[in-house]
């Protein structure tokens, strides 16, 4: 009992530092010698690394992000929990310990990004079909708004009323989850709501380069 125990914190701290891994971090320290947090809204995500040096470096970052978070979730095969439940509830954990990994990152002084592509990594892992839906809603309010922040707070609503639609009651870790997203994301982007609601906030396309 005690060696599976520790087993799987050894997985969880796995799955964090997987998350841990800041792309945009790294990638603008590597080719562009500055540091992401210094520059444009200091977030270190797709969207400032995009806004301050363009596509090429935003789109490997966005991938990055996306993918460490699923592959942290795939760490549950090396689980041996039995009951489907807990295993779910195992399976979820591993993916917010990735989460919180992408946030506060303890190979880069602790400061990261805001988690909108790590999470689209997690609900991936959990649905790939209602995350496509929600990939969906947030590229048409990208398109109507130009604005990330309002795109990802919409998708992860939507995220959250279509998982409900979906999954039955059975399935409660599934559904605690989906309303942990908006809420998580909420509190990620309380700065960009104020500005959304200030009419500050900036759009997509408006980077340097």
């Amino acid at each position: 009992m005690t060696i599976d125990i520790l087993i799987h914190i050894a997985l969880l701290i796995a799955a964090y530092l997987i998350g841990s891994f800041s792309s945009a971090f790294w990638l603008v320290k590597w080719f562009y010698k500055s540091d992401i947090r210094q520059l444009g809204s200091k977030n270190a995500g797709a969207t400032n690394v995009f806004r301050v040096f363009g596509y090429k470096p935003a789109i490997p970052v966005f991938i990055v992000d996306v993918a460490k978070a699923f592959a942290a979730m795939q760490l549950v095969y090396f689980s041996n929990i039995e009951n489907e439940l807990i295993n779910t509830v195992f399976f979820l954990a591993l993916g917010i310990a990735a989460f919180v990994g992408h946030v506060f990152p303890v190979f880069s002084s602790f400061k990261g990004g805001k988690g909108v592509a790590c999470f689209l990594g997690i609900v991936l892992a959990v649905d790939p079909l209602i995350a496509f839906f929600a990939v969906l809603v947030f590229v048409i309010v990208l398109l109507v708004s130009q604005t990330v922040s309002l795109s990802s707070l919409i998708a992860s609503f939507a995220y959250a009323i279509i998982m409900f639609i979906k999954i039955n009651d059975s399935n409660l870790p599934i559904l605690i989850f989906s309303v942990i997203v908006p809420i998580v994301m909420v509190l990620t982007h309380i700065a960009n709501i104020k500005r959304i609601f200030k009419g500050e906030e900036k759009r997509i396309f408006s980077y340097r380069k």
